[in-house]
């Protein structure tokens, strides 16, 4: 909600509800709001906004600019929005008909808008118009305090900075209540923002209820004061009690009801409630200052809290570091001069400063390099007349994409997106940066975002977020994203390190590259190898490349099992240029209880529970060992023929019943056949064979192929 300096504005108190709405063209009266609370910046007047004027600062309410931590799924949204005079303010958007008196609306939020100071998130306008309910606030653009606590990306919120979150929060409630403004609605971590300076701030939109019908909390009722749920009210006790639970996050770092702190606060578990991540950054009589004063806040009987001013006392000794700014404390950078990350491709480079004439030759330069195996794919198949057409229209895009002529270069490569099966993310690629040269910034980002979905960790894509996003004004996003792009380059580039080891301790060595395929939706991938390679290095090569158990890891080329047999892994492999090597995982063993029949393969085998009866082992040692049954017939007659003792004694239990009820024996043998279907899916354990369709022991990893299917696949002449 704003990152914008203000001059705080002395307001008059509301104690009596103002009758006329400011004058939007008089300049905000007043001077500073006195006190210790210097740092004072500009605050535009409180006025009344257009709907017209909020539509176009939120690009009509864009899902994109969507700033409240629930999303479009909050009961009241909240967006950034960009006004014309290029003021970041932060809209909230009330759900229809939550205030169905417009007027009580607008009277209400003047009153709000007259409460001015450092410490809150000033209100400076309002709309309604129709059913729309608007807010209109200075916009912080360093996320919430949720965000920091709970979902921290580069390091936790540290301990000076948390008593600074508390201290300034109890100023803002003094303050509040000094302006007759005593009944702050739902506080919790998500209503204390953080300015451009990484000062926290209080959310003047807590003031106001979240509709005319009294309702002041719409988090979880296990973080509610007692009054409330007894009630349905609020009173100024009850915020007490609020300020209690952002202690307790504060403390912790976790959103836990204040009844489990409570417990770990009287049986003197201090130490479990603590955030780990603080260790050693505070010293334990003021942790314990701050877990009594969360206690306090806490107490069932609303008359037994301190008021504000208690507060105030309590948290001001604690601070240590007041010298040191915010910013600083939290990592942020308060100016508006981009920090590149230290690994840029030149391609991130170029986007960096916007240079688009080395973006685009880049891209040509590039090709299709990043999109391993597409190639491969529309050649597969280019004498059908269909995947022809798709390599025409492919070839004419990239000629238009090199003559610069981005228009065809739109009308060509979008005919190529509905063509193709397989998305292209060089082909989201080149289409999102032909529209950002006809400047179409929003269509770009959608297609840059695509191309991510393609392989979501190129850093093109990535690159050319960054770019659209610049173009749309969104600097921060565009810096993030930037951000993330140099981040998966150092981890590519790493993983070419790793890759490279078996190429740097033989330099000479003769390299080709192999194609390792998988079965499922996951794209071929590309790996250079020694062409004269042992198996065990070759599986260790593949194994780190693709991050798979190496223990588990079968090989198969050119129709052949590259076995994991210790005196097989010593074999000498010859590899030639674009051979294919498919890569399974080994199933999870079976289990070990079986009664088995000792043949030699493993696959073939069929096992009999040792839970089984005597007359079944009898009846499976006579069929195996003196009639010499093959498994498959094993299987059938333990797995289907036995079920028949179901169909005659129901014949025996049924044939009374169908006498008297005139129901035929079809209608019993019926029955009898779905109950043993349905019992067949009752796989006991240790009945495995490679055969059912019932076994459970084996599994599969995502894109990968059960390699004892795969076996039969190769008996069966599949490769």
């Amino acid at each position: 909600m704003g990152c914008l300096h203000s001059k705080t504005a002395h307001l008059q108190s509301p104690e009596d509800p103002p009758t006329d709405l400011p004058d939007p063209n008089k300049p905000d009266p007043g001077d500073g709001v006195g006190g210790d609370d210097g740092g004072e910046s500009e605050v535009p007047a409180f006025k009344e906004y257009n709907l017209s004027e909020l539509r176009r600062a939120t690009n009509e309410f864009n899902a994109k600019n969507i700033v409240s931590e629930s999303g479009e799924k909050a009961p009241n949204v909240v967006y950034k929005g960009k006004l014309e005079n290029n003021r970041f303010v932060a809209v909230k958007r009330f759900s229809k008909l939550s205030w169905p008196d417009a007027q009580q609306f607008m009277v209400e939020a003047a009153g709000v808008g007259k409460v001015r100071h450092k410490r809150l998130v000033n209100l400076i306008g309002c709309c309604a118009e129709g059913d729309e309910r608007l807010l209109v606030a200075e916009f912080m653009p360093n996320d919430t305090l949720s965000k920091h606590l709970f979902h921290w990306d580069k390091q936790p919120l540290p301990w000076e900075m948390r008593v600074r979150v508390a201290y300034h929060v109890a100023q803002a409630l003094d303050h509040c209540s000094n302006e007759n403004r005593k009944i702050y609605h739902d506080l919790n971590a998500y209503r204390i923002l953080f300015d451009e300076d990484g000062d926290p701030r209080l959310s003047s939109f807590g003031l106001m209820k979240n509709s005319r019908d009294g309702k002041s909390y719409s988090t979880n009722l296990a973080y509610t004061p007692p009054e409330f749920l007894r009630t349905g009210r609020i009173i100024p006790e009850s915020v007490i009690y609020s300020y209690g639970t952002v202690l307790l996050d504060l403390l912790s770092g976790k959103h836990i009801p204040p009844s489990h702190a409570l417990d770990l606060i009287r049986g003197k578990n201090v130490l479990m409630l603590m955030d780990s991540s603080l260790e050693g950054q505070y010293a334990n009589d003021d942790a314990t200052k701050l877990v009594e004063l969360a206690s306090k806040c806490l107490q069932f009987e609303a008359r037994e809290r301190p008021d504000i001013n208690f507060l105030l006392t309590a948290v001001t000794p604690l601070q240590k570091q007041k010298e040191v700014a915010s910013h600083v404390l939290m990592g942020l950078t308060v100016n508006n001069t981009p920090v590149l990350p230290t690994i840029l491709s030149p391609l991130g480079k170029a986007c960096a400063r916007m240079d688009l004439t080395a973006v685009h030759d880049i891209l040509l330069k590039t090709g299709y390099k990043d999109e391993e195996g597409a190639e491969n794919e529309l050649s597969f198949q280019e004498w059908t007349q269909q995947v022809q057409d798709i390599l025409n229209t492919k070839k004419f895009g990239d000629i238009a994409f090199r003559d610069k002529d981005f228009k065809n270069a739109i009308e060509y490569y979008s005919k190529l997106v509905v063509m193709m099966s397989v998305p292209s993310a060089t082909v989201f690629a080149r289409r999102s940066f032909s529209y950002l040269m006809n400047d179409q910034a929003e269509l770009a980002l959608r297609d840059a975002m695509q191309a991510q979905v393609c392989i979501c960790d190129w850093p093109t894509a990535f690159y050319l977020q960054a770019l659209a996003l610049s173009k749309l004004g969104m600097d921060t996003d565009a810096q993030d994203m930037l951000n993330d792009g140099a981040a998966f380059e150092a981890k590519r580039e790493k993983k070419m390190d790793r890759h490279n080891i078996v190429e740097d301790s033989n330099p000479n060595v003769n390299k080709v590259e192999v194609v390792l395929k998988t079965i499922g939706p996951a794209r071929p991938s590309r790996l250079l190898v020694p062409s004269s390679i042992k198996v065990r290095d070759l599986r260790q090569l593949i194994a780190s490349n693709d991050n798979l158990p190496i223990e588990n890891l079968r090989l198969i080329l050119r129709g052949n099992a590259l076995c994991d047999v210790k005196n097989e892994n010593d074999v000498q492999v010859q590899l030639n240029d674009g051979d294919c090597l498919i890569v399974a995982v080994k199933p999870k063993p079976p289990v070990k209880d079986g009664f088995d029949n000792e043949d030699d393969d493993d696959d073939l085998k069929f096992r009999l529970p040792r839970s089984s009866s005597r007359w079944k082992k009898r009846l499976y040692s006579f069929l195996h060992d003196n009639l010499k049954l093959p498994d498959i017939l094993l299987m059938v007659i333990f797995n289907l023929t036995l079920k028949a003792w179901m169909i005659i004694i129901m014949w025996f239990i049924l044939a009374p019943v169908a006498h008297r009820w005139d129901l035929g024996p079809l209608y019993i043998l019926a029955t009898g056949f779905c109950l043993i279907l349905f019992n067949l899916g009752k796989r006991q354990a240790g009945d495995i064979s490679a055969y059912s369709i019932f076994n459970e022991d084996f599994r599969e990893l995502p894109g990968t192929l059960n390699a004892d299917r795969l076996d039969r696949d190769i008996r069966a002449g599949q490769f």
